[in-house]
């Protein structure tokens, strides 16, 4: 088990009563602990038994559905708690990136890309969230946007997974540009993972 994880279980084990209120945390630092591990199974466990204790804590609905979404897990679910993040933290920026992405993923880029756009305006540098935008704007064919955004995603010194997202996605752009795109397999990220049955639920609905 990898060090950071190991803490977090120890002070969870130190803790004298049944886990309540705050201890959410401790919780939630675990299963980031595991999930960085590539630990997924885990890392969802304990985040489902801290929103147990914490229902309504954004930051937690939002790391759950964002992480739903990059394992490929119930995207449908995911969408719910991204939703009702938002409509817990309207004004949080990473979060409204979640709901973005998660709608574009799910093939609602018409209602997805404005979230992503205002997400890009307000956190202009942020590698993953420029990264999304380019997806977006692909799939809705604006191809020399996505690739102006896939660019400056790459110069903003993204982690290693979002760099190698970042750079098959200009592969794959180059070759389609040149015609040769049959060479290359299609990114995941660039084809809905769903296709929606029908339309998404309100804005405001009931955890990037």
């Amino acid at each position: 088990m990898a060090r950071g994880a190991g803490r977090y279980q120890h002070a969870t084990a130190l803790v004298p009563h049944r886990l309540e209120g705050d201890d959410w945390r401790l919780l939630f630092g675990q299963a980031i602990a595991q999930e960085r591990q590539n630990h997924w199974p885990q890392a969802r466990a304990l985040l489902q038994q801290a929103l147990q204790l914490a229902p309504n804590e954004p930051e937690l609905l939002n790391y759950l559905g964002y992480s739903m979404v990059e394992y490929g897990e119930n995207p449908v679910m995911a969408e719910t708690y991204l939703r009702r993040a938002l409509a817990l933290a309207p004004a949080d920026n990473q979060i409204r990136d979640s709901v973005g992405w998660v709608l574009m993923r799910l093939g609602h880029v018409t209602e997805g890309l404005p979230l992503l756009e205002q997400a890009v305006e307000q956190m202009p540098q942020d590698p993953a969230i420029n990264y999304h935008l380019g997806v977006a704007y692909w799939m809705a064919g604006r191809r020399l946007e996505a690739v102006n955004e896939w660019q400056n995603a790459i110069q903003f010194q993204p982690d290693p997974l979002d760099r190698r997202k970042i750079t098959a996605a200009l592969d794959y752009a180059r070759a389609w540009k040149g015609n040769a795109s049959s060479t290359l397999s299609l990114p995941a990220d660039l084809k809905p993972v769903a296709t929606p049955a029908s339309p998404p639920s309100p804005a405001n609905g009931t955890r990037h």
